[in-house]
């Protein structure tokens, strides 16, 4: 097990298993909160050493360039060019995007997703998919609102 962050550089300190994934996962959708998810998991990836991969659950109809243009839109808007183009893009169709993210977290290091998808919600309330998803992935978890992260969670096997 190995810690990473220190009190005195004022990030919460994360525990990792020897055996790390291979990326930080970013989780976004088209909900807003894409730029505090894209720079906590761009800050984490970077301090643990692996790329970036940012991906998008296509729950329903959305058609897959239109899941495309998000999340390229999503990485300039909020992450410098270079780094935009450097992340791994990843989309992912499935009906139950909770069950999504689950199953992403075996190869992840780290999933950073929303703490809910309304806009308008509580920012410090977990919405549907962060509740399924809290507890059950199988890296840590960080959940970040509108205003950045609210926690970081960590349940290994």
């Amino acid at each position: 097990m190995t810690m990473t962050g220190a009190p005195h550089t004022g990030q919460a300190p994360i525990c990792m298993p020897d055996d790390v994934g291979t990326f930080v996962l970013a989780a976004i959708d088209d909900d807003g909160a894409a730029g505090p998810i894209l720079r906590y998991a761009r800050a984490q990836a970077e301090r643990l050493g692996l790329p970036l991969r940012v991906a998008h659950i296509c729950a329903g109809r959305e058609r897959m360039p239109d899941a495309d243009h998000l999340l390229s839109d999503a990485l300039y808007d909020s992450l410098p060019p270079e780094a935009a183009t450097d992340t791994e893009r990843q989309i992912v169709r499935d009906r139950d995007p909770a069950h999504a993210l689950i199953e992403l977290s075996h190869e992840a290091a780290l999933v950073v997703m929303a703490a809910n998808s309304d806009p308008a919600g509580m920012p410090e309330h977990l919405g549907k998919c962060a509740s399924a998803v809290s507890g059950r992935t199988a890296c840590p978890l960080a959940i970040v609102s509108a205003n950045g992260p609210t926690s970081v969670a960590g349940r290994w096997p």
